[in-house]
């Protein structure tokens, strides 16, 4: 059989392609799975257009939530993988959803990792104030996902948020939230450096007075916050100085020198026999 050809550039998409070459009966050797219209090397062919009358397939709903998640997963095989997962599981191999099958720990692996990045990105998105004179949207983001999270996190911030603005922005796409609906488009911003935000040397003077010196452990906090996502954190910048000034003394106060400086209530002494 000649290789059939398939765009798929989301689930969705792969998910009909896949119940129609399912029904055909194509073997995953025989498919080549496309991400982006152009992929593939000079000799490959054109996708073909999914024939969408195919019948449904009937699957476990805790495999279709292992597909899912999965096709999030950015690597360039994840199409052809997932359909060789699907394949697997028609023709009554269904151990291939165990993690102690060799493509079922692959499959939960996979989907294991796009629930750590989502929860990730919950955590470690940060939003910018824009002034109102601006328009909307009222905050903006930016973050790089490893994977395909982006409209996940933007369902969980527009439940979060309610009729408050936003768009979050990642290098390759961005999800507007104008209050009621959400829209996606594509990549807007080059980085965090195209967010200005007035009101970031607000949450660093915040950030600053909440550090306590005495406490910090840098091990734990560099375990809990991955290296690639200091970069993008306002606090990243001051994040270093702190850890260095508590390492050279600052410990002994508990706080850092600048709130130390700070004017505070006059205390006044009081003689033991008054107090």
């Amino acid at each position: 059989m000649s290789t059939v050809v398939r765009l798929a550039q989301s689930f969705d998409e792969w998910r009909a392609a896949a119940r129609e070459l399912i029904a055909r009966g194509v073997p995953p050797a025989d498919v080549a799975w496309q991400s982006q219209p152009g992929d593939g090397d000079l000799f490959s062919s054109t996708p073909e257009a999914t024939d969408n009358s195919a019948p449904l397939l009937r699957l476990p709903r805790p495999l279709v939530e292992l597909l899912e998640g999965a096709a999030c997963f950015n690597v360039h095989d994840r199409w052809a993988f997932l359909y060789q997962v699907l394949w697997r599981w028609q023709l009554g191999q269904h151990d291939v959803m165990s993690p102690a099958d060799t493509d079922g720990a692959r499959l939960h692996a996979m989907a294991k990792a796009v629930r750590r990045e989502e929860h990730d990105m919950h955590a470690y998105v940060r939003f910018r104030e824009r002034s109102e004179a601006e328009g909307a949207p009222r905050f903006v983001a930016w973050f790089e996902p490893t994977h395909d999270v982006l409209p996940q996190v933007a369902h969980h911030f527009a439940r979060r948020m309610g009729s408050t603005s936003w768009m979050i922005a990642t290098p390759q796409a961005s999800m507007l939230w104008d209050g009621a609906s959400l829209h996606a488009g594509p990549a807007l911003l080059r980085g965090a450096a195209d967010i200005d935000d007035a009101g970031e040397a607000l949450w660093l003077t915040y950030y600053r007075s909440i550090f306590n010196p005495a406490r910090v452990n840098a091990d734990l906090l560099h375990s809990h916050i991955p290296s690639r996502f200091w970069k993008n954190l306002p606090e990243g910048a001051i994040v270093p100085a702190m850890l260095s000034g508590a390492a050279n003394g600052e410990r002994r106060t508990g706080q850092t020198a600048s709130v130390g400086q700070r004017s505070g209530a006059t205390m006044i002494p009081i003689a033991a026999e008054r107090a």
